[in-house]
C-alpha cells in the first residue's frame, strides 16, 4: 500500500504540477502529445482552470 492519492486539479497545485510536468517532460510525452503545449506555469494554470470548468459543466477533463 502507498500513500498516494489521486483528487482534483487546483490552481493551488499548479506550480507543483508545473515542475512535475517539466522534470518528466521526455517520459511523458511519449504518451502524451499536448506536452508541447504546455511550457510555462501560465500553461499549466490554463490547463488547469479549463479541466475546473469542464468539471462545472459537467464534462470530462480536456486532454
Amino acid at each position: 500500500m502507498n500513500d498516494n492519492i489521486l483528487k482534483p486539479f487546483n490552481i493551488n497545485n499548479a506550480q507543483e504540477l508545473f515542475e512535475l510536468t517539466n522534470k518528466n517532460r521526455v517520459y511523458l510525452k511519449r504518451t502524451l502529445p499536448w506536452l508541447d503545449n504546455i511550457q510555462t506555469i501560465d500553461d499549466t494554470l490554463d490547463f488547469i482552470n479549463a479541466c475546473i470548468q469542464a468539471d462545472n459543466d459537467g464534462n470530462q477533463m480536456p486532454v
